[in-house]
């Protein structure tokens, strides 16, 4: 939960943030017997895959739903992503961002390696 954890800068806030509302699941599911939840946003959120839907919760268990003018700025973004999913399926590829992380991955990871080479041609 600790940005530092992946390279990012130490941020305090962000940090109190995700513990709290780790510890408000923990409460909700084990002191007061609620349900874990489908909704993204609740804090008993049950499908926790990663800090990013840690991020996206709030602190509360029936979270407020979204105002209009929230949902009408979401539904202009949505043809946007739709229409970069699309591309981004045409091509075959994976996202620029995961393709520079794995390039990065293999490079350190070739630097660390030892000669390979066959010892016959050594």
């Amino acid at each position: 939960m600790n940005p530092r954890f992946y390279g990012l800068p130490a941020d305090g806030e962000l940090l109190s943030s995700r513990l709290e509302k780790m510890v408000a699941k923990m409460i909700g599911v084990l002191a007061f017997r609620r349900h874990e939840s489908s909704d993204p946003r609740s804090a008993l959120y049950g499908s926790i895959l990663g800090v990013d839907d840690l991020d996206f919760m709030t602190e509360q268990f029936t979270p407020r739903p979204y105002s209009a003018e929230k949902r009408a700025w979401l539904a202009a973004a949505d043809p946007a992503c739709n229409k970069a999913r699309a591309y981004t399926a045409a091509l075959g590829a994976t996202p620029v961002q995961r393709q520079a992380r794995s390039s990065l991955w293999l490079a350190e990871r070739s630097s660390l390696r030892t000669d390979c080479s066959p010892r016959s041609a050594r």
